[in-house]
Parts: C-alpha cells; structure tokens; sequence
C-alpha cells in the first residue's frame, strides 16, 4: 500500500522509516528533508552545499523544422554538481524575459526540453529562454543555460549523388593520404538555408577516410590487393537531418613487381667448333606477382662482338619460366 487517505493523497513512508521524522514524506518512500539532514530516510546530517550547478555551456544553438510535431525534442543538456546528496540533486525550470518560452517545457527531474506548441507560426525567428539548473542544498544555487532555437522551413529534400562511380581502383602501393576519389551531392533544398548544405561521411571505415566539406576520399593505412566495399553518405543539415547512402568498390591492385634474374650477371666461355643447339647458358627469373603481372618473358640486347656485320650467332629460347642461350 503505497496511497492512503479519502482522496489517496497520502504517500507511505514506512520503508524509509517514515523520514525518521526528520522530513516531509512526498511520495511513496520519497522525504524531503529539513535543512539539516540528507539521506534516503533522513537519518543523515547535511554536508555543505560547496558546488552550484554546471552546464557544459553557457550558450546552445539548436535547429528546429517549423513543421515539428508537439513533443519534439529540442535539447536533453542537462546540468552537473560535484556535491552529493540533496545538495547534488537537480530541478530545472524554464524562463525567458518574453514569451518564448511558452512554446517549450522542460523536464524538471532530467532538464529534457520538449516543444509545448506548434512553432509553424515562427519559421524564420530566433527563439531564446533560459532552462534553470537548481540544487537542494541550503543555501540553494543555480546556473542557467540560454538556449536558442532557429525555426527553419520544413526539410523537404534528402540530397542526391551526382558522381558516385560503382568502382575506382588504386595501386596497394599507395600512400596514406592518398586520394582515391571525389564524391559529389547535391539538395533541392538549396544552399540559402542549412537544410541543402551537404556533408560526407563513410560508415566504420578504418581504412579510408572522407572529407566532410569536400567529399574527398583518401587513404588512411597501408592497402593489401582487394576490393574494399564503402558506405558513402551524403547528409543535409536540417531538422530532422536527411541522409543517402550509397555503395563504393575500391578495388586494390598488386603491384607489378620487378622479376628478378638468377644470377642477374653471368660470363661463360665455349670452343669455336661447338655444335648447334648446344647450350650455352641457363638463365632462370622469379616474379612473385599474379595472373599477367607475373608471366615472364625473355629478350637480350647490345650484343657487341667481332664476328661479320656484327651479327649474333646466339639464339635465345624459352621453355617455362626458364631462358636458354643456344649456338
């Protein structure tokens, strides 16, 4: 039992040893305590009230479509205090030096604030009020946070990608900091307002980076030879914010590494009456790339010697990956 009285208006406190007379009981197991004492049952002498109220700012600035339905959610900062006890609990309260105030209400347990009435009327104003951080300590203090709230037009537009490729590819030598692409968006909204202005953004990607102004999208660790799949999006800065989503390939291609020829310098010597198609030299060339970037094949050049016109008596053949020098 947790009400009693003709009108169920009286709160039980026997669970908090009916504030050990020391309080007020305001709701079930619920005291307010005189001036001197704190605690759940009151049972505990007050500390000082050695800490006010703080806000994390003094000043906030937020966006607010006029069409927002009433019950919208225009700011949950709320206020903390160092002390414990009462003297670190918190009420808030809302005010303002004209009527602004009237289209808002605050939560007075969380500081929520929460729209009280349509604003549609107010596309275009600056609406200002303070929302009030109080303890419960004696003496009481407070801080204040001024709150605007700019009324925008309804956000009718999400923007749109203009230049999107469905795949770009890059080298896995590439550089952190690379640029791999630029993406472009854009929305009807239009400029004049914060409801067309675009920013970018990539969906959990520890490899790449973007731009939020630009759209540029660079690397931002070492790359290994596949195709990375990125989340591109594209939002507007209106309330409620729109965003578009889109798919980007980046596929990472190996690096055409140099073949490597074993032994790379080589000098050999025969007699003059050998026979054709006798071997003069094995050469033999490794390359760790894949697929085309792999496949070797074999040519020889400035060949100097004295015979007649300068002409080779060597032929080259390749059988596999390896090269035979023959007579």
């Amino acid at each position: 039992r947790k009400w009693s009285g003709p009108a169920c208006d009286i709160a039980d406190c026997s669970g908090v040893q009916d504030c050990s007379a020391q309080g007020t009981c305001i709701g079930p197991d619920t005291c307010l305590c005189t001036a001197q004492y704190d605690g759940d049952n009151c049972s505990l002498l007050a500390g000082s009230n050695a800490n006010s109220p703080v806000f994390s700012d003094s000043r906030i600035r937020v966006a607010l479509a006029s069409n927002s339905p009433v019950g919208s959610t225009v700011s949950t900062t709320a206020a903390t205090d160092q002390d414990t006890g009462k003297n670190g609990h918190l009420t808030y309260t809302i005010f303002s030096v004209n009527n602004d105030r009237s289209y808002f209400k605050v939560n007075g347990t969380t500081g929520t604030v929460t729209m009280a009435q349509s604003v549609s009327e107010k596309e275009g104003s600056l609406l200002v009020f303070n929302v009030t951080a109080t303890d419960s300590g004696v003496p009481r203090l407070s801080s204040s946070l001024e709150i605007q709230v700019a009324v925008l037009p309804p956000n009718q537009y999400c923007p749109t990608f203009t230049n999107l490729p469905n795949e770009v590819t890059v080298s896995e030598l590439a550089l952190p900091g690379t640029s791999v692409v630029t993406v472009r968006a854009t929305d009807d909204d239009g400029n004049s307002t914060s409801n067309g202005v675009v920013t970018y953004s990539l969906s959990a990607s520890a490899i790449f980076s973007i731009d939020s102004q630009s759209g540029e999208v660079t690397t931002v660790l070492s790359l290994t030879a596949e195709t990375y799949i990125l989340i591109v999006i594209a939002s507007d800065n209106g309330s409620p914010q729109c965003s578009t989503k889109a798919t980007l390939h980046v596929r990472v291609h190996s690096s055409n590494t140099v073949p490597v020829c074993d032994p790379s310098n080589v000098a050999t010597s025969l007699r003059y009456d050998v026979a054709v198609s006798t071997v003069v030299l094995e050469l033999r060339a490794e390359d760790p790339d894949n697929g085309s970037d792999g496949q070797l094949t074999y040519t020889y050049s400035n060949f100097r010697s004295a015979f007649l016109h300068n002409v080779s008596p060597f032929r080259l053949v390749q059988r596999n990956r390896v090269a035979y020098v023959e007579v």
